[in-house]
């Protein structure tokens, strides 16, 4: 009994590990017009760009108003990793183009397997005047090929290769009209195709079935 309770134990410590060393994530999330100087924020698990109220935007950049930008990493299972924007809004009377690169670095996923799914979701909240966009993903090492959303379409995904630890950037290129604002959230992710804590699970419960059979045959 008390080998089956060591062998739960250290299932349940090794899924802690994954999960915790998974989450450890470095982020930089920069806006550039490719005029002015570009404006670059930090953090770890998340990084939050809020708008003053008495001026109702966080900053100016040229002829851009930029309002909130919430950037969010925090894991909820150990075989999937993410780096969403959301709650971004942007503001501009004489129009332009706005570059956001949010990138996510230190990640890890488990293995086996070696591959990913990539997922790449950019879809507005709010829109007045025109805006046009991309959401640019990639995924290194090794160098995948961008996964390409256009804004509002649906949600595109693809297998890649990946290398722990790995860096997960998304490059936003907006594109306005005079006039124009936007409010969006862009979701990017990378998932392995068999959850490895599953599997982790029930090899643990296997095994501690196997040892319980063994004892029960030795009292026979």
């Amino acid at each position: 009994m008390k080998r089956a309770a060591l062998v739960l134990t250290m299932v349940v410590a090794l899924m802690g590990f994954m999960a915790v060393s998974q989450a450890k994530a470095d982020l930089m999330l920069t806006f550039s017009d490719g005029i002015n100087p570009s404006v670059t924020y930090t953090g770890t698990k998340s990084i939050s760009v809020a708008a003053d109220p008495n001026t109702g935007y966080a900053f100016k950049l040229g002829n851009f108003f930029i309002g909130n930008a919430y950037v969010s990493t925090v894991p909820t299972v150990p075989d999937v990793v993410f780096a969403d924007l959301g709650s971004f809004d942007a503001t501009t009377t004489s129009g332009g183009t706005l570059t956001i690169t949010l990138t996510d670095s230190n990640l890890s996923l488990p293995t086996p397997p070696t591959t990913a799914t990539l997922s790449n979701d950019f879809t507005s909240s709010s829109l007045l005047g025109t805006v046009s966009g991309t959401s640019s993903l990639t995924l290194t090492p090794p160098n995948s090929m961008p996964l390409v959303a256009n804004l509002n379409d649906k949600t595109i995904s693809e297998t890649v290769d990946f290398q722990n630890p790995f860096t997960l950037t998304n490059v936003i290129t907006l594109k306005f009209d005079r006039n124009s604002h936007i409010s969006f959230d862009a979701d990017a992710s990378a998932a392995t195709p068999e959850p490895g804590s599953l599997a982790l699970v029930v090899g643990g419960l296997l095994l501690l079935a196997f040892m319980q059979r063994r004892k029960l045959g030795g009292l026979v």
